[in-house]
């Protein structure tokens, strides 16, 4: 069980990089990253689970499996943004203002 562990946090931090570094696709919309981040990380994540014995052989598993983390990673991508929207009102508006202190800072 905790070599799958291990496998998943490693598949899921490489696809993190892969979709929010910035090395490999440099133009995309927040939205859109996280959407592929969730549809490339759930079958990754599920196939360690899988044969890690994280739970029974069976396509109802399979489908649980598959509802419960797109809809846990729904809720919680949601409610930041959401929650960041109303603290720092927006992602755009957040870096103008640090790129604003920064060249404050420059000069």
């Amino acid at each position: 069980m905790s070599v799958g562990m291990l496998v998943a946090v490693l598949v899921a931090a490489l696809l993190q990089g892969f979709w929010f570094s910035g090395f490999v696709l440099k133009r995309m919309r927040y939205a859109t990253r996280l959407a592929g981040f969730a549809l490339t990380a759930a079958p990754l994540i599920f196939a360690c689970g899988w044969f890690a014995g994280w739970f029974p052989p069976r396509i109802e598993s399979a489908v649980s499996f598959f509802i419960v983390f797109l809809a846990i990673f729904a809720f919680v991508s949601v409610g930041y943004t959401l929650y960041f929207k109303k603290v720092a009102g927006g992602y755009q508006e957040a870096l103008e203002a640090y790129r604003k202190q920064a060249a404050e800072k420059r000069g």
